[in-house]
């Protein structure tokens, strides 16, 4: 009879065994260094001004009160993280428990390598492990440490529980003799449940994701293995309903936190504005219509993309009627097809995304011709629903390279660890000769080279690079010639360098591609640079002046004004942008009261001799001019100061 007990006594028996002094040691080190390295040259900066939102509601800037209502992260890590901020103040609480979560993923990836490679040389020679470790991590996960946000935070949690839970589905079969060997080296399956719950709290999809392909796995691995009558291991489908269980408890305490009727109206308000910011829709000339009988003119049909929730028109009914009757995003697809394409896909082509697209092809290729079937229908499995899901957010008209990351990075963890925890050393580079095989390895190539078309010029080189690199490597491994001619044994050498070859210049170019896009001397440190900028500017402003609420333009620059620093818990309270996703919190509205305005503000407001206006471009100025004279005929638009890079301080008032 199987013991619960027992298997949790078993696991942490093997966790002293796995997790050894030295490779603790090595795994740590490594970490700790990459991390470092990243800081020091890349510096660390909020992605998005979500981050910078959630950060400043959680410690009671935003919200007034460490609130831990951040209805798009789970309740359990916003109420965690809020208690911190609660107890210690002062401290930048969310910015740090990203680092522990990136910094956790790191240290158990560098596990997992040193526990289940194949070289004794790497896992045995310390100072060795240590330099190939220090390097892969600054090249793998620099990026998501110099550009935090909690989806790709979450979709690093996710991509590392994959691989540990998949590396111990797929052990040697009973009866090998390695088997003993890579029982006690395995990381044991406990430690990937905490990634699953982290990347879900982080952002729901990403650990539904990890779910959905480790379920794929334990399922084929379940059939193939009863097919072949082979002894499976059945204690590893029940650990994935514990990771399940654990989930769904996680998701059990977010839905009741929100199950009163003012957060279930506020959550609907909030879907509903965001299909109506996040996806493509018709302007005001194609579908006239559709927006007359919500009563939205044209100017607020341009300024609502722009984030802009101060126009007592813009009810939940209104948005939610916008934005479930427009199917621009269809339209667009039919009327021109490849340009649509090319630009749903241009964030995917992001040169920074392409080496970890090449890389999951790369492992795709790999275990798509495994030895055991097992591993190759898992890898076509896992591909075919990765495409999937990339293709409905292309087709649905919004895929940031966030949510493609959050796609694919679980993806990887589960190719990564089904080839780590088989224990076949090289014999998947043996050619095979079989039509799905070559198949599914033209398509995976096809899905790479669609990025050259969508892709910069640095991509371009990028993509064509990897293609060749990975078509040779395929083309390699599927010649059937005589093994005893000198040609079998040449494309037999080169089918044994070529992969891990292609691993380290994948690898490579990802970490030298961050280097360049994220670095001091890049484009968008420049821009970060401006936004930090930007927002002390507003920021100064306001606290000048505290008497005075200060409301910018959301679309100053290309990353608006609200400031990127990871440490800094600076927000004035009578400061904030004309519209956001926390318009809507009942917290927002009674922070502002408390500081001695009205509340959340409205356009009447704009007109309150207390109130400024901030904008940044003569578009917005034109824009808004324009909006204010359809609701209020003529009125006056004063410029009272210039602040910041050229930011234009207004007063309103009617004729």
């Amino acid at each position: 009879m199987y013991s619960f007990r027992r298997s949790i006594r078993d696991s942490a028996a093997l966790s002293f065994s796995a997790l050894n002094v030295r490779h603790l040691t090595v795994a740590l080190s490594a970490s700790l260094v990459s991390f470092l390295a990243t800081v020091i040259l890349l510096s660390s900066f909020f992605a998005t001004n979500d981050d910078s939102y959630i950060q400043m509601a959680l410690a009671g800037s935003l919200s007034g009160d460490y609130s831990a209502f951040v209805t798009f992260v789970g309740f359990s890590l916003t109420w965690s993280v809020s208690r911190l901020f609660a107890c210690i103040p002062g401290v930048p609480w969310w910015g740090i428990m990203h680092y522990v979560s990136l910094f956790a993923s790191v240290v158990f990836f560098n596990l997992s390598l040193l526990s289940l490679s194949f070289s004794r040389r790497f896992r045995e020679r310390g100072v060795f492990s240590f330099f190939v470790l220090s390097l892969t991590d600054f090249c793998l996960f620099s990026f998501f440490v110099s550009r935090v946000q909690f989806t790709e935070t979450g979709s690093v949690a996710a991509a590392v529980g994959s691989m540990l839970f998949a590396a111990n589905i797929f052990r040697h079969k009973r009866g090998n003799r390695l088997d003993n060997e890579m029982k006690t080296r395995l990381v044991p399956w406990a430690f990937s449940v905490p990634f699953f719950l982290l990347a879900f709290c982080y952002r729901m999809e990403c650990g539904l994701l990890a779910l959905t392909f480790c379920g794929l796995a334990v399922f084929i691995k379940v059939v193939v293995d009863k097919v072949e009558h082979v002894s499976f291991d059945y204690r590893i489908a029940l650990h994935f309903l514990i990771a399940c269980m654990v989930c769904s408890i996680a998701f059990g305490i977010h839905v009741g936190a929100y199950s009163s009727p003012e957060w279930k109206s506020v959550k609907t308000t909030i879907k509903a504005f965001a299909g109506c910011t996040d996806y493509p829709h018709a302007t005001y000339e194609d579908n006239p219509s559709l927006y007359d009988s919500v009563g939205w003119d044209e100017s607020l049909v341009k300024l609502v993309p722009m984030f802009f929730y101060m126009d007592k028109r813009e009810t939940p009914e209104a948005l939610e009627h916008v934005a479930n009757s427009d199917s621009t995003y269809l339209w667009e697809l039919r009327a021109n097809p490849l340009g649509t394409l090319k630009t749903r896909l241009s964030d995917l082509a992001n040169p920074v995304v392409i080496p970890f697209v090449g890389l999951c092809v790369l492992l795709f290729i790999i275990a798509n011709t495994h030895a055991e079937r097992s591993v190759r229908f898992t890898a076509r499995a896992v591909f075919i629903v990765a495409l999937a899901f990339l293709a409905y957010l292309v087709v649905r008209g919004r895929m940031p390279y966030r949510a493609a990351l959050s796609v694919i990075l679980p993806a990887m963890g589960v190719l990564a660890g089904s080839l780590m925890g088989s224990g076949h050393g090289f014999r998947f580079l043996e050619s095979r000769g079989r039509f799905f095989d070559i198949a599914f390895d033209a398509v995976a190539l096809l899905m790479l080279a669609v990025l050259f078309f969508a892709s910069t010029r640095l991509g371009k080189v990028l993509v064509l690079f990897m293609v060749l690199g990975l078509g040779l490597i395929s083309v390699v491994r599927f010649i059937r010639l005589d093994a005893r001619t000198a040609c079998h044994r040449v494309c037999s050498a080169m089918s044994m360098w070529l992969v891990p070859a292609s691993l380290v210049v994948f690898i490579g170019a990802a970490g030298c591609v961050t280097v360049y896009k994220c670095g001091p001397w890049s484009e968008d440190y420049h821009e970060l640079t401006i936004t930090e900028q930007n927002g002390d500017a507003i920021y100064s402003y306001a606290e000048n002046n505290p008497d005075l609420l200060v409301i910018f333009d959301s679309a100053i620059g290309r990353y608006g004004a609200v400031p990127r620093d990871v440490w800094s818990l600076r927000w004035p309270v009578n400061q904030t942008n004309w519209g956001s996703l926390f318009y809507q919190y009942p917290w927002f509205d009674s922070t502002l009261k408390s500081a001695g305005f009205k509340g959340t503000p409205t356009t009447e407001d704009l007109f309150d001799d207390n109130v400024r206006l901030v904008i940044g471009s003569d578009y917005v100025y034109e824009l808004m001019r324009q909006y204010l004279t359809n609701l209020y005929g003529d009125v006056q638009m004063t410029c009272v100061d210039v602040i910041g890079n050229g930011l234009r301080v207004y007063r309103f008032s009617k004729d």
